[in-house]
């Protein structure tokens, strides 16, 4: 399973009609292959360093833009669905959750990728070498950790993809914030601090 057969599946089951990507990149890998009425995306590169560009009078590009200033400057309207994955850096990433949750419609769904990188030099601030999810996984472990106003599910598919809505959760308190943020610690015991579900539990969870 990938980031867009999850996103499609909340679209449809709930009736989704306007979806927001916070970073393109190769736009076959995931904007293009959304299903949804109106689309917009966001990133950082010109539109024509983006590969593969989907174009058409149902969607807004934003390109170069960052997050930070589209949601300052160009935002007009509020999203069903937001899908994040643009700077993977735990600061912009905590950024870009506290403005699409600001800019989400009632009953919407955020997803977050690169939650769950399986090594060390994968879950750096900056690329080491390879694949590289940087440091979402510590914006995760602080929502968990301390916001009981939001409820968060992380499926354990395509290197995490974190499902966040508005809503109750119990925070996870069995450890410190200062010991889930420390990579060794996380590591061993992420399934439990994350609540990790499979992707059948997803499917079961969000009809």
């Amino acid at each position: 399973m990938w980031r867009f057969d999850f996103i499609n599946h909340l679209i449809k089951s709930k009736g989704y009609t306007s979806y927001l990507e916070i970073g393109l990149a190769d736009c076959d890998r995931n904007f293009n292959q959304i299903k949804c009425e109106h689309k917009s995306g966001v990133d950082r590169k010109t539109l024509e360093d983006l590969t593969n560009v989907e174009s058409n009078k149902r969607i807004k590009l934003y390109a170069p833009c960052t997050s930070d200033t589209f949601f300052k400057k160009y935002i007009e309207r509020n999203y069903d669905i937001i899908f994040v994955d643009g700077s993977h850096e735990e600061a912009d990433v905590d950024k870009d959750i506290d403005n699409s949750l600001k800019h989400l419609n009632e009953g919407g769904v955020i997803i977050i990728h690169d939650c769950m990188p399986p090594e060390w030099d994968m879950a750096q601030e900056k690329p080491m070498r390879g694949k590289w999810c940087g440091t979402v996984w510590r914006s995760i472990v602080k929502i968990r950790c301390s916001r009981n106003d939001l409820k968060l599910n992380i499926v354990d598919c395509d290197l995490g993809c974190g499902i966040l809505e508005k809503g109750e959760q119990e925070v996870y308190k069995a450890h410190s914030l200062e010991q889930c943020l420390d990579w060794k610690f996380f590591k061993k015991n992420r399934n439990d601090i994350f609540n990790v579900i499979s992707a059948k539990e997803f499917f079961n969870i969000y009809k």
